[in-house]
């Protein structure tokens, strides 16, 4: 192995440190820079509209750190907490951390294709540029960590991990992204000693910044992850946690001493793809926080509604006692919808979240590391077996590999994991959004499930290397399963409808108040559709009731019934109502009773009357 680039590169180079400060720092040249920028500022529209926006957002920042503050004020009370805050509160911490990124990117843009520029010139434009974007992510890092901010009012992360990341971040902002740009700016000016020694010292600061900032965020005592590292210790792989934190810490390190030796190229190369990695996770740590958030809210607000429900149901309860005379005794009916348990559904909600979060953490990791790394791409390299295809009436063989295979069973394992969690999300969704019946939710959740599933095996198998041809067999027998399975959906959700035929003389309007008061005192007995008694028909020997409940599963179908049929005959006998038989008049003529009492033999003419 052997450094890369030559003329002085190596750690012989020392000795020119001073002719490359004196042509790094040339007055003429930051002259012209400020020069350009200036002419750019007076004939380009763009960076004018540049300038007025950066004023603007830095006019409006005491008004954006006010209005984060009146926010939280709000968060935590039924009445007023709502998802909507955070999300505007996301956007106020969008552009605090706007202005200063923003007028970087413009200037760089305009000094790199002015028309009266020098190399010098076009180079510093395209290090603002593309340092803009690390600027900007530690802009935004530092507004999301304000005492005020999201971290700490609205993901409730603990407020001495908070003010860690938001000092780190203020600390990378003075070390890390000068540097970078020194470093970039070097490397561009001289790519054949990629920066000579400017660019190694520079990048040597870069690489001691980084693993200065992981000491202390991820210190096992000090750092943001304290309460993960204990829960962590407790588990058999627990000692993991004593190797990854030092691993961490010196390898920045020993990128930089990579680069004092000469090889700047790999170890930028490396240490860009460590910088990704890290705003990778802390991407998706606020999208966790969004989302359990959005969670929190949600059963707040579900719970406080559930609250006044019961309340209001037990005050018409109340007041219906008290109006019917001679019913003091009486206990009142509640009549409600069956609880959800938003504790489970919740925690179901949370299992979702976290196996997602991995999922996304795997999938990121190998889109920034797998062209760095050859030994992440070796799956592609195993054929286990070939699939035809046929095109332009031309037979082609393509292999399917190990990395194939691997990324069936990990479809295979999200649609697992979508399948049996995604419903508990979706009920909360259908809860807070909408009107929804029990029945209904029920109807959305199995549909949902049975198009997951359907389309997780589709993508499996093709990714295994099944063609439509031959999946249109599959997709068939899915859509007949699914049309059956909508009729038992249908079918679970009616009770059953109860046919009484009661006899005449009884009193109907008690029977049916006594029917719709068995079904309100049945918790099981969705509210809605609401349970209906129909006074049918008058038939020869009875009035005919029709009564009818509906329940949310098929579990609760026959239980249900068989306690409705229980509770009728019951209740009935109580309040002596007669459920009728059939019943016949009959009507014998003098003759045909002659006739019985001589034996069935006939009239007698000379018998006496």
């Amino acid at each position: 192995m052997t450094p890369e680039g030559t003329g002085g590169t190596g750690a012989s180079g020392f000795d020119e440190t001073p002719e490359e400060l004196a042509r790094f720092f040339a007055p003429a040249d930051w002259l012209a820079v400020s020069r350009v920028f200036l002419q750019q500022l007076r004939h380009s529209p763009i960076l004018s509209l540049v300038i007025i926006l950066f004023a603007v957002l830095m006019w409006k920042r005491k008004w954006i750190l006010e209005s984060l503050q009146a926010i939280g004020k709000q968060l935590g009370k039924p009445t007023t907490d709502s998802f909507a805050l955070t999300a505007k509160a996301g956007v106020l911490t969008l552009l605090a951390g706007l202005p200063w990124p923003l007028l970087a990117t413009g200037a760089g843009w305009q000094l790199h294709h002015s028309l009266e520029g020098t190399d010098f010139t076009s180079t510093i434009g395209l290090a603002l540029v593309a340092v803009s974007t690390q600027f900007y992510f530690l802009q935004f890092s530092r507004a999301l960590c304000m005492p005020s901010g999201l971290a700490i009012r609205h993901f409730r992360w603990p407020e001495a991990s908070v003010r860690l990341l938001r000092r780190e971040f203020g600390r990378l902002l003075w070390t890390f992204l000068p540097t970078a740009f020194v470093t970039y700016v070097a490397i561009n000016l001289d790519p054949v000693t990629l920066g000579g020694i400017i660019g190694r010292l520079s990048f040597v600061i870069i690489a001691l910044a980084l693993g200065i900032f992981f000491f202390h965020v991820l210190h096992p005592r000090r750092g943001v992850l304290v309460d993960f590292v204990q829960q962590v210790r407790k588990q058999p792989l627990g000692w993991i946690h004593q190797l990854w934190f030092p691993l961490l810490v010196v390898i920045p390190v020993a990128l930089g001493v990579l680069a004092l030796a000469g090889y700047l190229y790999t170890a930028g190369s490396l240490i860009g793809h460590l910088v990704e990695t890290i705003w990778m996770v802390f991407g998706l740590l606020v999208l966790n926080g969004l989302a359990v958030r959005w969670l929190m809210v949600t059963r707040r607000k579900l719970a406080y509604a559930a609250a006044l429900e019961q309340r209001k149901a037990a005050r018409e309860a109340e007041q219906k006692k008290e109006s019917m005379p001679g019913n003091e005794g009486s206990v009142p009916i509640a009549v409600e919808e069956p609880q959800v348990d938003l504790v489970a559904l919740s925690e179901e909600s949370r299992k979702l979240l976290n196996t997602t979060l991995v999922f996304a953490g795997i999938i990121g990791l190998w889109l920034i590391w797998s062209e760095v790394l050859p030994a992440l791409r070796f799956l592609d390299q195993v054929s286990l077996w070939h699939y035809t295809v046929t095109v332009d009436n031309e037979t082609q063989r393509f292999p399917i590999t190990l990395a194939d295979l691997g990324l069936a069973i990990l479809i295979g394992i999200g649609t697992y994991v979508l399948a049996k969690r995604l419903p508990s999300v979706l009920e909360i969704v259908l809860l807070n959004r909408f009107k929804v019946s029990a029945g209904g939710r029920y109807t959305v959740i199995t549909l949902m499930t049975y198009v997951i599933v359907a389309i997780g095996i589709l993508l499996a198998l093709n990714t295994i290397g099944a063609r439509w041809s031959q999946l249109q067999w599959l997709v068939a027998a899915l859509g007949v399963g699914i049309g059956f399975g909508l009729q038992e959906i249908v079918a679970n959700f009616i009770c059953g409808l109860i046919l009484l035929g009661i006899a005449y003389g009884s009193d109907v309007d008690k029977a049916i108040e006594i029917l719709l008061e068995l079904a309100h005192e049945d918790e099981r007995v969705l509210k809605e559709p609401p349970p209906g008694v129909v006074f049918d028909k008058f038939s020869d020997s009875s009035m005919n009731l029709a009564f009818r409940v509906f329940v949310g599963t098929l579990a609760d179908r026959l239980p249900v019934m068989t306690d409705m049929h229980r509770k009728i005959h019951r209740r009935f006998a109580e309040e002596g109502i007669t459920i009728a038989f059939p019943q016949r008049d009959v009507h014998i003529h003098p003759g045909d009773m002659q006739a019985a009492m001589l034996g069935g033999k006939g009239s007698n003419d000379d018998a006496p009357a």
